[in-house]
């Protein structure tokens, strides 16, 4: 705002001068819509009136100029244009919603599966559509939303779900094992395959187990299937099922270290032609019984460029920094309650001076239920001794 005496100096009567800033003092401070006017000066060279004008939303500063006899005060700008944004912004949500209200309401009749939508209720933020079944008449409620997203329209009053491991199967045989019929499992009569296997010996299967092929005999092929490569004894196989264990297995106690930051295993190195590939090149690359594999690139993947054989000085010396290591959660260990006690599987095995080859033995051999396997004392120190032996003993 000008100052009395500048305006003395261009000339300007003091009466007038001291009435000019006495206006403008009464202008600054008031509102003129979202805008506050802040300051007003007098342009000497244009003739009229600098008003400075501040948006109370955004903070955007505006000059109008106010030339005396042309311009009047209530034609000075009163919206911004981050209010016109927003106004727009609500205009287009309005509009949104009420398409959306006219699509729901539109609806009334549709059928879908075995339901027609009958009518639409509930609040205006949160419509409900009455489900009518087609054929035996039942109703239910569903919200909108709900219904948008949903993808099964069944009626649970009268529909069957289809069964997938139905008679169709029999006849087919994977792996070992042929399907002849449909059983029930004696536990807990889910539906079971009743297989027979090449070696003769039928035998109860889970059907998901068969189509995956999980199950691939009745047992009889176990430590054929299991020895296939002959090599599950060695050292070199146990580091190449470490690595795999750490990439891909989530269970592992290392995955969130590895697989759980990306790092794999190179495509030469996987399946049972990968072990033989790994074998031969760390037979190659200097493979020693006391080193073990390690990534020269912390964050890079298991592969033969990217892999060395080194002792634990050098593996010690190339890792991450430490907060960078996840920690390892803490297994949880297998409890089990009796008697009104909670305790740890081992405890209760110390505490009842037992192991668990001998629970075991006494629950496959003997038919014992978990607890009499527990809770039995042992019936003898050590193997019994024949007759003989006790009487060359004598």
């Amino acid at each position: 705002m000008n100052t009395f005496q500048n305006l003395i100096d261009h000339g300007i009567e003091p009466y007038t001068a001291q009435e000019m800033l006495n206006k403008y003092s009464k202008r600054i401070g008031t509102m003129n819509g979202v805008f506050e006017v802040i300051d007003i000066t007098y342009d000497f060279k244009e003739r009229g009136q600098d008003v400075t004008l501040k948006c109370s939303l955004c903070g955007r500063e505006v000059h109008k100029l106010m030339i005396s006899g042309r311009n009047k005060w209530r034609e000075l700008v009163k919206r911004c244009t981050c209010q016109t944004k927003a106004h727009q912004r609500m205009l287009y949500s309005e509009k949104v919603a009420k398409e959306k209200k006219a699509l729901i309401l539109s609806r009334t009749g549709e059928v879908h599966g075995d339901y027609e939508i009958v009518s639409v209720g509930g609040k205006e933020n949160n419509p409900q559509y009455l489900l009518r079944c087609t054929e035996c008449g039942a109703e239910k409620t569903i919200s909108a939303i709900a219904f948008e997203h949903r993808t099964n329209f069944h009626c649970g009053k009268h529909y069957i779900q289809p069964v997938k491991f139905d008679e169709s199967y029999i006849g087919m045989k994977k792996n070992f094992l042929k399907v002849i019929g449909i059983g029930r499992f004696p536990h807990n009569n889910h539906r079971a395959f009743v297989c027979e296997c090449d070696c003769g010996n039928v035998k109860l299967i889970e059907p998901t187990f068969w189509e995956q092929g999980v199950t691939k005999s009745c047992g009889c092929k176990h430590n054929e299937l299991l020895s296939t490569h002959g090599l599950s004894g060695s050292r070199l196989y146990r580091i190449w099922h470490g690595m795999y264990q750490r990439c891909y297995n989530k269970n592992s106690s290392g995955y969130e270290n590895y697989g759980g930051r990306g790092i794999t295993i190179c495509q030469e190195w996987l399946g049972i032609d990968g072990l033989i590939n790994f074998i031969d090149w760390a037979e190659n690359n200097g493979y020693q019984d006391d080193l073990t594999v390690d990534r020269i690139d912390v964050n890079g993947n298991y592969e033969p460029g990217n892999c060395r054989w080194a002792d634990w000085e050098t593996q010690a010396n190339n890792r991450r920094p430490q907060d960078q290591w996840k920690e390892r959660k803490a297994r949880k260990l297998k409890t089990l309650t009796l008697d009104g006690w909670t305790k740890p599987v081992r405890e209760w095995y110390l505490f009842y001076n037992t192991s668990e080859p001998a629970v075991r033995y006494r629950m496959n051999t003997l038919g014992m239920t978990f607890e009499q396997a527990l809770k039995t004392p042992k019936m003898a120190d050590g193997r019994p001794k024949n007759e003989k032996a006790k009487e060359k003993a004598l």
